[in-house]
């Protein structure tokens, strides 16, 4: 059975810089759980490693697919397992790094997404189409409440996901996911939950959205367009994308705009809070407690080292 860190936690909480500084102490390489991160051309809004970063450390998972492409969870799941194997037979260790929780999910709950082809996924794509994406989202909401709540209305590849699994089931969708454990894992995962106080991940929200948009987010999102991609697409409805081209197209202007974007990432951190909360075997870090990234590696490194499980593997 190989092994394998996972790094996870809300939205700027500083766990890229973390698994870097990890990767460094341990012979490791980085493979992104970000359901962004792998789209091409989505680089400044995903907060995606830069160059010299990735040329220090290698990195797995990112700019994989095209912004039209469809990418599931059982995929993702599936392309991790390969990319494990591939860097312990080379005698490294594997680091998962990234803040989707459904990625997380297949990962360390070892669930699997696969079900029944359904031809109830015709009928809501169909629905959407008529009835628009609220109404979808609402149809959601009333069959589950708590999994409409854990996605967006915006998602709707995700919410028909979701309506089409409980088409054919008579739980919640966590209902689902209880009874999608699989008896063995291909592997094991250490798993470390990024936390802070909310004010302090709140401002460093607010100052990750400043950078991103000082280093040319919205004409990112302008080349993206020009090149001719649909904006309704579902990579283009993410966090930093939708709101730049509501910008772009004339519904508000840049400071409401600046000022939605801010909102909806810290919402969004606090629906990643919720979600990580069911992961019970997993360590927490407060990183307010520590000076910086190095200092949260050198403490991870010391638990792997102290865990019996871990030991011979990372001292």
């Amino acid at each position: 059975m190989n092994k394998a860190i996972i790094i996870t936690g809300p939205t700027a909480s500083g766990k890229s810089a973390i698994s870097i500084k990890l990767a460094k102490k341990i012979n490791g390489e980085i493979l992104s759980a970000d359901s962004m991160q792998i789209y091409k051309m989505m680089d400044i809004g995903t907060a995606k490693p830069d160059k010299n970063e990735m040329s220090h450390i290698k990195h797995h998972m990112i700019d994989i697919c095209g912004i039209e492409q469809e990418y599931s969870v059982a995929q993702y799941k599936k392309d991790v397992i390969e990319c494990i194997k591939d860097i312990v037979d080379r005698k490294k260790t594997p680091i998962i790094t990234g803040g989707t929780g459904l990625y997380i999910d297949s990962l360390f709950l070892n669930i699997s997404f696969k079900v029944e082809k359904s031809s109830m996924k015709n009928y809501y794509e169909d629905y959407l189409c008529k009835n628009g994406k609220e109404a979808l989202y609402e149809l959601l909401y009333k069959r589950d409440n708590q999994a409409a709540l854990s996605t967006h209305p915006n998602n709707t590849k995700r919410v028909i996901r979701y309506l089409d699994i409980l088409s054919s089931f008579d739980g919640t969708l966590d209902e689902y996911k209880e009874k999608s454990l699989e008896n063995k894992s291909e592997n094991k995962y250490f798993t470390f939950i990024i936390d802070m106080p909310r004010e302090l991940l709140y401002q460093r929200i607010n100052e990750r959205v400043d950078i991103m948009l000082k280093n040319g987010l919205v004409k990112e999102v302008t080349d993206i367009i020009k090149s001719g991609y649909n904006i309704s697409s579902n990579a283009l409805s993410a966090i930093g994308y939708k709101e730049v081209i509501k910008y772009l197209r004339g519904y508000c202007t840049y400071e409401e705009m600046v000022s939605i974007l801010k909102q909806n990432t810290r919402n969004y951190a606090k629906r990643q809070i919720t979600w990580f909360k069911k992961y019970k075997d997993a360590k927490l870090i407060d990183a307010s407690k520590f000076k910086d990234a190095d200092e949260i590696a050198c403490y991870i490194r010391s638990e792997l080292v102290e865990n019996p499980e871990y030991a011979k593997d990372f001292t």
